[in-house]
């Protein structure tokens, strides 16, 4: 038998680096080219007596953050859509962020968002960077153009079978001037809402009012996780309700926050994909 080879010190420490390296190229690739672009599909379910017997089973896509003109293209975008649609939604709703940039050419949107569909319609809310780096109007009119309508404080009534439902939306929390109250006014009390704000921790004055199920986006979830570590990153107005679902004790009142489809600054994600939720609400019978 051959005598067995000492490792000697500069081989380990090269080894070891050659080993280290190899990890941080392949969670390099990872994060910015597999994890970015791999969609969880989150389903929710929702009960509420106060959900009326024609809305039992009301099945709502819920995105957020496109982000559209940084890593968000048109092609990428409209793949996005078709498989939106293939889950037949009742009702789709966006909380804000549709781009990144004032550079983002905001006209290659309205073809792919025009595409999707649903009976109940198509809602959204604008985001703090809807406001960065372009006057509002520029989103507002793209998500318009694709058939979306655009709630500043404002709500409209979702019929069937002569009962209704509310779905009332805020102005940004940077951009804007979110009012809550504003938004409801008009709403009766026992009427089941949903709430659309970009900012999750708006959440604090919107559970003073009979709402029922807020639904938000801007914190990408913090976008980079590491196991053990508490995300410190998360942007202000997302650090309390950063994500998934949130419920309070002596309440209907409901917070889901989205991670978003889209990334800024650090094209990169861990621990933390892309997410589309589908939420359905079902009546509870007491």
């Amino acid at each position: 038998m051959g005598k067995k080879r000492k490792m000697t010190r500069r081989s380990f420490l090269k080894r070891s680096a050659l080993t280290l390296l190899g990890m941080a190229v392949a969670g390099g690739t990872y994060t910015r080219f597999i994890e970015p672009g791999w969609i969880e599909w989150k389903r929710m379910i929702h009960y509420s007596s106060r959900l009326p017997e024609a809305f039992h089973n009301l099945r709502i896509i819920h995105f957020s953050d496109l982000h559209f003109g940084y890593h968000m293209n048109a092609e990428r975008l409209l793949s996005i859509v078709e498989q939106m649609n293939e889950e037949r939604a009742d009702l789709i709703l966006f909380t804000g962020d549709l781009i990144d940039n004032g550079l983002a050419k905001v006209d290659q949107v309205i073809p792919a968002l025009k595409k999707l569909h649903a009976p109940l319609g198509k809602f959204a809310v604008l985001g703090n960077h809807d406001f960065r780096h372009a006057p509002e109007s520029k989103s507002t009119n793209a998500l318009e153009q694709a058939g979306f309508r655009v709630l500043k404080n404002q709500h409209v009534d979702l019929v069937r079978s002569s009962e209704k439902i509310a779905v009332a939306g805020l102005e940004d929390w940077f951009g804007g001037f979110p009012n809550v109250r504003e938004a409801v006014k008009g709403i009766p009390a026992d009427r089941y809402t949903l709430l659309l704000a970009h900012e999750p921790d708006l959440a604090d004055e919107a559970m003073k009012y009979a709402i029922d199920l807020q639904l938000s986006g801007h914190s990408h979830g913090g976008q980079v996780r590491i196991p053990g570590v508490p995300v410190k990153w998360n942007p202000e107005m997302g650090q309390k309700y950063p994500d998934g679902l949130y419920t309070f004790p002596n309440t209907e009142f409901k917070v889901y926050t989205n991670r978003g489809l889209g990334m800024t600054f650090l094209p990169v994600r861990f621990l933390c994909r892309p997410e589309i939720t589908v939420h359905t609400l079902r009546r509870q019978v007491t």
